[in-house]
């Protein structure tokens, strides 16, 4: 359930990314500093569509991190004990074997979309898969003490 959870919010808080520019926030929240004001008078991070990004992309890094945990934690409740290595090396292959996918999925679609925002939408495509295959997957059985 937390890892259905992190991969969730993750898509939401990517795809309130995408949604947000210097003049808008959320898609539909127009923005223009002279009518809505600026929340201070600081160098950087000083208008709300830049507060708001930021603020997605600590969800995302909040969520991400403990996806991580979670599936780490399935992968040990998972694997059987006497083939545990052998399930986390591949574990640890996967990762390192496909890491070159996302970043040429944004690319193509941010050369193909002409917008580095639009760009991020194979990162929500890729959660979703993700949470799809996931749903195939037999819970783990559960512990007692």
């Amino acid at each position: 359930k937390a890892l259905t959870l992190s991969l969730i919010a993750t898509a939401l808080f990517v795809v309130g990314e995408i949604g947000i520019a210097p003049d808008r926030i959320f898609y539909f929240w127009a923005y223009d500093p002279l009518v809505h004001g600026r929340p201070w008078a600081g160098p950087i991070f000083n208008t709300w569509p830049e507060i708001a990004f930021i603020a997605c992309d600590l969800g995302v890094s909040v969520f991400v991190v403990s996806g991580l945990a979670s599936s780490r934690t399935m992968m040990a409740q998972l694997a059987p004990a006497e083939r545990s290595a052998a399930f986390f090396g591949l574990y640890a292959l996967s990762g390192r074997a496909t890491a070159w996918l996302c970043p040429m999925l944004v690319g193509m679609a941010t050369a193909a979309f002409a917008s580095q925002q639009l760009g991020l939408t194979p990162i929500v495509a890729l959660l979703l898969l993700g949470l799809l295959l996931l749903l195939r997957v037999p819970a783990p059985p559960a512990h007692t003490c």
